[in-house]
C-alpha cells in the first residue's frame, strides 16, 4: 500500500514537472518574440532621426525606451556595424544584482 501511494506521489510530481517545463518555455519564447518585435517598433521610430544623424531626438527617445523597459544599454549600429549611439539604461537595484549573480535572472541580448 506504501509503494502505491509513493509510486501516485511520485508520477504527480513528475507530470507536474513536465507541466512546468512546457509552460516555462511557452513562456520563455512567447516573451523573446515579443522583445524582437518591440525592438523593431523600436527601429523604425527612430529612423527618420538615424537618416538626418539627429542625435538628439534619438537620444531622448532612446533615453525614454532604456529606462521604462529596463534595458541595461541600447545600441545604434550603422551597417558597417561601428556602434552611432549607446544608451545606458538605468542601474540595477540591489536585489537584481544579486539575482543576476546567483544565475536565478540572465540578461538577454535581442538585435
Amino acid at each position: 500500500m506504501f509503494k502505491r501511494k509513493l509510486f501516485t506521489l511520485m508520477t504527480g510530481i513528475i507530470f507536474l514537472g513536465i507541466v512546468y517545463f512546457c509552460l516555462a518555455s511557452w513562456y520563455l519564447s512567447t516573451t523573446k518574440i515579443s522583445d524582437v518585435r518591440q525592438i523593431q517598433n523600436h527601429a523604425t521610430i527612430i529612423a527618420h532621426d538615424l537618416w538626418n544623424l539627429n542625435n538628439f531626438g534619438m537620444q531622448a527617445y532612446l533615453d525614454l525606451v532604456a529606462e521604462t523597459n529596463h534595458y541595461k544599454t541600447l545600441e545604434v549600429l550603422t551597417n558597417d556595424g561601428e556602434t552611432f549611439l549607446k544608451i545606458s539604461g538605468p542601474e540595477q537595484g540591489s536585489i537584481d544584482t544579486v539575482l543576476l549573480r546567483i544565475g536565478l535572472i540572465t540578461l538577454a541580448r535581442v538585435s
